[in-house]
């Protein structure tokens, strides 16, 4: 039925009455006892060739369908979405989306974060993140967890110690301590009781470089009143820096000797020996941060 077509017009109707189009199911419903007239009444319908009896019977059970409020799917030209009867043309695939003319096309995901601070944008990505103390709620907004969420640390001038919200100002050192003012300050060490044991361990007084007897440079380590005396306040062979600069780590040659860094001369100490451990070195360097005491 080309012919009985909106978009026909003139000889492309073939003669059809301009007055009846089958465009569609409702064309053709309103204009169903023409049909039948037509087709098969007079056998003018088609004009090419009249209906063979297996065509007017589909003819026939397909207006009586329409005619007894039945509906026919329409999918044409559809590959997805409704077909007009509460059925389906078809789904899309997973990333695609079905668009009001029943084609699929590729998902397009528009993020929201409308009144969002945190949590999913529903796209794969985040509306953001909530800064420590805080946790995303499930309204996506960040609250408070510990409290102290409006609390400013307070780390001016410390090292250590507490900030006041929670947290801390840092952490001291081996052989350190967090002293009243949240400074880290040296333990207090003695040369006797702390530091004569270690060279000692290491031959370096009994038998070693500096015994009693002619030791090396003239540092004697065989008692630890020896010892002493001959390092604190004593000038080294590094030009302008003491031995042992009570209360200067970094200012005391002896460190330099020990670690082997920043030496002007000389080999690490103690000489063809193992070297003192990291824990070691740190006891002598706390006992000259803290005054180096007898």
């Amino acid at each position: 039925m080309s012919c009985h077509s909106s978009t026909k017009g003139g000889g492309e109707r073939g003669g059809a009455p301009t007055t009846v189009d089958l465009d569609n199911d409702g064309d053709v419903l309103r204009h169903a006892d023409k049909i039948r007239s037509t087709v098969f009444g007079k056998g003018t319908m088609p004009p090419a060739r009249p209906l063979d009896s297996c065509e007017r019977a589909a003819l026939e059970t397909y207006l009586s369908t329409l005619e007894q409020g039945r509906c026919i799917p329409s999918c044409t030209g559809r590959v997805c979405g409704d077909d007009g009867c509460g059925g389906t043309c078809g789904t899309c695939k997973i990333g695609e989306e079905c668009t009001a003319e029943g084609k699929c096309e590729a998902k397009v995901c528009t993020p929201d974060c409308d009144g969002k601070s945190c949590g999913s944008d529903g796209c794969g990505g985040s509306c953001g993140t909530c800064a420590d103390g805080f946790a995303c709620s499930a309204e996506q907004l960040c609250a408070c967890e510990t409290g102290n969420c409006g609390c400013t640390p307070d780390c001016d001038g410390k090292s250590c110690g507490p900030d006041g919200c929670d947290g801390t100002c840092g952490t001291c050192g081996n052989q350190q301590e967090c002293d009243p003012d949240q400074k880290c300050a040296w333990q207090a060490k003695s040369y006797a009781a702390d530091v004569a044991p270690i060279f000692a361990a290491k031959t370096c007084a009994n038998g070693g470089c500096h015994a009693r007897t002619n030791p090396q440079d003239g540092l004697d380590l065989s008692t630890a009143s020896a010892g002493f005396a001959g390092m604190v306040d004593k000038h080294s062979h590094c030009a302008g820096k003491l031995l042992v600069n009570a209360g200067d780590v970094t200012g005391s040659y002896l460190v330099n000797k020990l670690t082997g860094q920043g030496m002007c001369s000389g080999a690490r100490m103690p000489k063809n020996t193992t070297p003192l451990s990291p824990g070691q070195i740190d006891v002598v360097r706390a006992w000259i941060g803290s005054g180096a005491a007898p």
